[in-house]
């Protein structure tokens, strides 16, 4: 299944690309693209595929050296000059893995936009080097340190505007807040009680007096008789306790 983004992405691009397409001035439109060729040709049919996005299989690449191509073009040809093919000794069979964000930059600068003779939509795909962020904000496997200095390039960073931060955000924690995260809790340990079955009983305390100067049979009697009374009467209260909770449940 195709993912939501990745779907809003399309649709964002082709309302782009429409609406130049209808407007009475239209931006001159130019493709560009990489592939490879190998030294000693290849007799399979291969596409290079992004591999960023999981979605084809990939093929062995032939023997012998590699050599990658980047061009544009757009309805009058490709574009004069905008040409780039360079060798590579990777033999991973998504060439992708050749590029990066500093080499198609600097084609892009120094090759092809100063070739473009008049303003122009340029349409690429969303290779993972055709974009990168200029400044990579810290995320949670940011260390302590790299955060700081992010935050200095930024705004600057002092203690007392973190203390500050921090008292604005207990300051923004009302008393409903509190009594809706402590009722989402009571509502958790509830259903936890019940999905458990937990019985509160009481057992009654067992509790055996030996006396070593009583061995009759009379003292054994009246000893089998005590356990066998006290082991009937806790029985008796739980399952009364039971019957209870079950008209409960039921009502």
């Amino acid at each position: 299944m195709e993912r939501p983004e990745i779907a809003s992405k399309r649709v964002d691009f082709l309302r782009e690309y429409i609406t130049n397409a209808k407007c009475e001035s239209p931006l001159d439109v130019v493709f560009l693209d990489e592939t490879w060729i190998f030294q000693h040709g290849s007799n399979t049919l291969q596409t290079w595929h992004d591999n960023d996005v999981k979605s084809v299989r990939k093929k062995h690449c032939s023997e012998g050296k590699r050599y990658i191509i980047v061009h544009a073009g757009n309805k009058e040809g490709f574009i004069d000059g905008a040409g780039l093919i360079f060798s590579t000794k990777n033999k991973s069979a998504d060439y992708h893995d050749n590029m990066n964000s500093e080499l198609f930059e600097k084609w892009m600068e120094e090759q092809l936009l100063p070739r473009l003779k008049k303003p122009s939509l340029i349409v690429m795909d969303n290779a993972r080097y055709h974009s990168r962020l200029m400044e990579k904000i810290p995320n949670t496997q940011s260390t302590k340190d790299e955060i700081i200095q992010w935050l200095q390039r930024q705004k600057g960073y002092s203690e007392e505007a973190v203390y500050n931060t921090w008292k604005d955000a207990l300051h923004n924690v009302s008393a409903q807040n509190w009594a809706d995260c402590i009722r989402h809790t009571e509502n958790i340990i509830s259903t936890s009680w019940e999905r458990e079955k937990i019985l509160d009983r009481q057992i009654l305390p067992l509790i055996i007096n030996f006396n070593e100067d009583s061995s009759s049979e009379e003292n054994n009697s009246s000893y089998r008789y005590n356990v066998r009374q006290i082991c009937h009467c806790g029985i008796t209260v739980a399952a009364a306790d039971a019957a209870a909770d079950a008209l409960s449940a039921a009502s």
